[in-house]
């Protein structure tokens, strides 16, 4: 697929096509799978409108900043969330088992998420199991307007929930990466994302920011056996897209977040951590690191996993993994948040 002219793309991985404004339709193209994991994709890219931006620059607008921040630069606070089936309550999602909730269920859910949120007021939030993007208007609605700067994109969930962002500094770029098709490394196998990875830039104290947000393949639901290779597959295909933006600008600071249905020491999270260079997976430092519990047992399934300019300026002690009540009427999953010095 040809670029408009005048247009490059920033990043090797996923071919950007000029965007329409975060708000418009979105249209996904054919693609192509290269060798050893690394895809040759066309993915759908969102130049975010900036017309409801309540800052003029692009470094840091918005940010409120985190608590106990001990480091130098300025802290920036990122939350990830699995908000379980956060559905709304029109029949309006192309999943063919899409679940619809009462209007009652729909604002309650709102209100206990909004409460979360509010509560630990992080400038980015990248949220899994989402309906829509209208989920995530009615969301900043109930915090205040204060996200203004949000995207989702319509994923592969049979069931319709998708990856989302919302954010008090301005996108500078959104990228979904639904089509991409790619291999598990030294096979054959093709695999998609179960949901996305949804690739979110932003400018923070005039750093460069990649947020890749994930909800990897689950051990059940999809079918009645588990698949680890897809998983695998998927974590090495997102640490790619990370390589790729890491080999146009060395000095970005890249994060994989989300849900990845596996655990710490599992392979999906050593794919992410990966090597040359190895990230650092914040969410694991943790005094008591689980976001999750089945049948007693408690995991650490989301995780947040930053390259090595995040890892030098992470706020030690700053990790948040959020239980109470609260989050158990929201979700079955903890929020987990970092801070981090940004400069």
């Amino acid at each position: 697929m040809a670029l408009p002219p005048g247009r490059a793309p920033r990043y090797p991985i996923g071919m950007r096509i000029l965007a329409l404004p975060a708000l418009a339709a979105l249209a996904f193209a054919a693609l192509a799978c290269g060798q050893d994991g690394t895809p040759v994709s066309s993915a759908t890219s969102s130049k975010t409108d900036t017309s409801t931006d309540p800052t003029t620059s692009g470094g840091g607008g918005g940010g409120t900043g985190g608590a106990g921040g001990g480091g130098a630069g300025t802290p920036f606070k990122v939350m990830t969330w699995n908000v379980h089936n956060f559905f709304d309550d029109h029949k309006n999602s192309p999943g063919k088992q899409e679940i619809v909730e009462s209007n009652a269920e729909y604002q309650a859910h709102l209100q206990v998420v909004a409460k979360v949120i509010k509560a630990l007021d992080p400038d980015v939030v990248m949220l899994e199991e989402v309906e829509n993007l209208a989920v995530l208007q009615n969301l900043d609605q109930e915090l205040g307007g204060a996200y203004f700067a949000r995207q989702l994109f319509e994923g592969n969930d049979p069931r319709g929930i998708d990856v989302g962002i919302i954010s008090k500094v301005k996108l500078d770029e959104t990228v979904s990466h639904a089509t991409d098709r790619f291999a598990l490394i030294g096979t054959q196998t093709q695999y998609s994302y179960s949901r996305d990875c949804l690739e979110a830039h932003l400018t923070f104290a005039g750093r460069h920011l990649a947020l890749l947000g994930v909800h990897f393949r689950s051990k059940g639901g999809e079918v009645a056996t588990d698949d680890p290779d897809k998983r695998l597959a998927e974590a090495q295909h997102t640490r790619a897209i990370a390589d790729g933006i890491l080999a146009k600008d060395p000095s970005a600071g890249v994060i994989i977040l989300g849900d990845f249905n596996d655990g710490i020491g599992s392979q999906a999270q050593k794919a992410a951590i990966g090597a040359s260079p190895a990230f650092v997976d914040v969410a694991a430092t943790a005094p008591d690191p689980w976001s999750y519990t089945y049948q007693g047992e408690k995991a650490l399934l989301d995780h947040m996993v930053v390259s090595p300019v995040l890892a030098g300026a992470f706020v030690n002690g700053s990790v948040i993994l959020q239980h109470g009540n609260d989050v158990k009427d929201a979700s079955d999953h903890a929020p987990v948040q970092a801070t981090f010095g940004v400069r």
